[in-house]
């Protein structure tokens, strides 16, 4: 077995010995908020800290992003998939 890779940027605060469902959960918000909001840079904690970025993701998408900031209430694909749909 390989050892997973990690990126700058991509790591999850957590800092898990492992990789698990709750660090992928992270990083799926990730690459669903920086699409979303156009920043490569972005975090979940970021959109937390920053009234502008919860304004520009809405209520459903910025409680996401709230949970997403909590080891152990990640959200699932399934949640941003439904928020993503009803917002458009």
């Amino acid at each position: 077995a390989v050892r997973p890779a990690d990126t700058v940027g991509w790591t999850d605060p957590a800092r898990p010995k492992e990789v698990t469902l709750d660090t992928d959960r992270y990083k799926l918000a990730l690459v669903t908020l920086r699409v979303l909001i156009g920043n490569h840079a972005v975090t979940p904690e970021d959109v937390c800290r920053k009234e502008f970025l919860r304004r520009l993701l809405g209520k459903d998408l910025s409680a996401l992003a709230r949970y997403a900031a909590l080891p152990g209430r990640r959200p699932a694909a399934e949640c941003w998939l439904a928020a993503l749909t009803a917002e458009s």
